[in-house]
């Protein structure tokens, strides 16, 4: 096994030089290991955040530092619904900097859908956008399998 993580983590930091060597009309950003990089010269110092452990926290130290940027309209792509639980939650201060529309790709090949966070926020109002992440820890998160009963779908 420990031979198919040093693998994987080859793999990834070989696409990730080969993405940072496209020619992009947009910015593109990539983690690499505890490093950043980017299609365009960028100052990287914001991008590589060592208290994140977890991708799924430091895909949005890239989305701040895109609306930092000057960055209107921001995408992140996702398989994993704890980063779209995460992008409702961090939105309104994203939009409080400039942001005014966030966009997750979710899923893979037949079930990828373009989901408008934005437009979802404005939905379900600013209450339960403060609120998702306390809600989806106790319900829906990778750690808990239910809460009091409900499953991840019924809760």
């Amino acid at each position: 096994m420990r031979d198919n993580d040093n693998k994987k983590t080859e793999l990834f930091i070989f696409l990730a030089d080969k993405i940072a060597q496209m020619s992009a009309r947009s910015k593109v950003i990539v983690t690499k290991e505890d490093d950043a990089v980017s299609t365009q010269t960028i100052n990287m110092e914001e991008l590589v955040a060592r208290s994140h452990d977890e991708a799924d926290t430091q895909i949005f130290v890239h989305a701040i530092h895109a609306v930092r940027q000057g960055s209107k309209a921001t995408m992140i792509k996702a398989s994993d619904t704890d980063v779209l639980v995460i992008a409702v939650s961090v939105l309104p201060s994203l939009q409080q900097s400039g942001l005014q529309q966030l966009w997750v790709s979710f899923g893979q090949r037949n079930n990828l859908r373009w989901i408008p966070v934005h437009e979802f926020c404005l939905a379900i109002g600013l209450a339960k956008t403060r609120q998702i992440l306390f809600f989806h820890a106790f319900t829906g998160c990778d750690a808990v399998s239910a809460f009091r009963g409900k499953g991840k779908k019924s809760a």
